[in-house]
């Protein structure tokens, strides 16, 4: 479907916080840091323009239009909102194989789902998630090391601000029919 503004709007809102969010619940959850290694290298490895490309750009299109465009709008034309939307979370967490990204991959899939289902488009489900993956690797590279020191150094204030950014995201996106 065509996406509606509000929906665009939030996506920017969700993809700008969802990997800060993400990142703090990792960290208080103390998952097992296996395969983090490997992640890094293939975040480091390529040129950052290459790497923006294979790591934001290509999994957030694939990946929105299998795990939200076909599944949970397919579900959430059987299912309630809420479990189409943790269904293909889960699919979405199961796919990257990964202890380390379970967690982020299903809260971000939930939100995700319940954007994609109630807006009936996949658009800013791709936008939402290009951003996200887009901010982990630039600030995993390095590469934008003034805003990585504010969040170093304002832990709480970044908490507080992502936490209230996702939240007017998922609400905007919930927001009228």
């Amino acid at each position: 479907g065509r996406p509606r503004a509000r929906d665009l709007v939030a996506a920017v809102a969700i993809g700008a916080s969802a990997w800060y969010l993400n990142l703090r619940l990792v960290a208080a959850l103390d998952l097992p840091q296996t395969g983090a290694q490997a992640l890094a290298a293939l975040v480091e490895r390529p040129p950052l323009a290459i790497a923006l490309v294979q790591l934001a750009l290509v999994p957030a299109v694939c990946e929105e239009l299998l795990f939200r465009g076909v599944l949970a709008r397919a579900l959430g034309g059987l299912l309630r909102l809420p479990v189409a939307a943790l269904g293909s979370a889960l699919v979405f967490s199961a796919y990257h194989l990964s202890a380390l990204q379970a967690v982020p991959t299903l809260t971000f899939g939930l939100v995700l789902g319940v954007v994609a289902i109630r807006g009936d488009a996949i658009a800013p489900t791709v936008l939402a998630h290009a951003i996200n993956n887009a901010i982990v690797v630039v600030l995993a590279r390095g590469a934008a090391p003034g805003p990585a020191a504010w969040l170093g150094a304002h832990p709480t204030e970044a908490l507080a601000t992502t936490g209230a950014l996702a939240a007017a995201g998922l609400a905007l996106a919930l927001t009228g029919a």
